[in-house]
């Protein structure tokens, strides 16, 4: 079963877990300070945030179900070649955009949720980006 196997790939996550003992190594082996070591982590804790809430934000606008995405939304009030809208290194830039503009709170307001889901995952993602700053 496909799912399941998507489920096992997930397991690799765990993987995170020894970024602390690497972290830790660092520190002791190249003498890096506390308040280097703490922004380094705070740097890749923000990086991955975002580049997973891009993923799911752009995976809702590709694979989602029913019309009126906020991909469409965007191609409609933006215009532009439907190449800009149809390829995933394009659409995970739009989402990362999405993501950056959503964990600093500025919100221009032209990448917005347009079905029930999506305001979900919206709801969902600017929360826990606003845990992290």
């Amino acid at each position: 079963n496909f799912k399941t196997l998507r489920l096992l790939r997930l397991l690799r996550l765990l993987k995170l877990a020894r970024f602390s003992v690497i972290m830790d190594r660092w520190h002791t082996s190249f003498g890096f300070s506390f308040g280097t070591l703490s922004l380094i982590r705070f740097f890749v804790i923000v990086v991955l945030c975002c580049h997973w809430m891009a993923c799911l934000w752009g995976g809702l606008a590709m694979y989602g179900e029913g019309d009126g995405t906020w991909l469409e939304a965007v191609q409609e009030a933006k215009g532009g070649a439907d190449d800009r809208y149809k390829g995933p290194g394009h659409v995970y830039l739009l989402s990362l955009y999405w993501a950056i503009i959503t964990l600093t709170s500025i919100g221009y307001g032209d990448v917005t949720p347009q079905t029930d889901l999506e305001y979900v995952v919206s709801a969902i993602c600017t929360a826990i980006m606003a845990s992290l700053w």
